[in-house]
């Protein structure tokens, strides 16, 4: 169940949620993806080029269905026209805007930063900040099935590199 309270930063309202499934948006995305960056200085790059993306792994949560895109390839229409029923989840979230804009695409219009939302509850419960991503998704309640996806996109990558 949802509670209303209010933080110490701002007298706006927050909502807070137990459980991801509570959340109020239709569609739930986690993403992510690999890339390096830019075109590399030795194909002509300069510092500051957007990434070069090679891979993207998602998941949306309410009806489990993946998505998965591989350079060279189309990329997945649902991830590219998030709507402000969709809520975009992703682990260090400047990395991922940085390769969605190298796709052409702009931020979506809801977004969270499981990095930071991390950081903030590790750091509220006195726990280590540095334990990392798959202490979070336990910790928030997500299935291993982030890391899976990832971890086979990973996988099926470096097979064809």
């Amino acid at each position: 169940m949802a509670r209303m309270m209010r933080t110490k930063t701002t007298a706006m309202q927050k909502m807070q949620f137990r459980n991801w499934r509570e959340l109020p948006f239709k569609r739930i995305f986690v993403d992510d993806s690999e890339f390096y960056p830019g075109k590399g200085l030795a194909n002509g790059g300069r510092e500051g080029d957007l990434p070069t993306p090679l891979c993207n792994s998602a998941i949306e949560l309410r009806t489990k269905t993946r998505y998965r895109w591989r350079q060279g390839r189309p990329y997945p229409p649902e991830l590219a026209q998030l709507g402000p029923d969709d809520l975009y989840v992703s682990y260090l979230l400047t990395a991922e805007y940085s390769q969605r804009r190298a796709h052409g695409l702009g931020r979506p219009p809801n977004a969270i930063d499981a990095y930071v939302e991390f950081r903030r509850l590790a750091t509220t419960r006195g726990c280590d900040p540095a334990i990392g991503r798959r202490a979070f998704t336990r910790l928030r309640g997500l299935s291993s099935t982030w890391e899976r996806t990832k971890s086979t996109s990973r996988t099926r990558r470096m097979r064809a590199s």
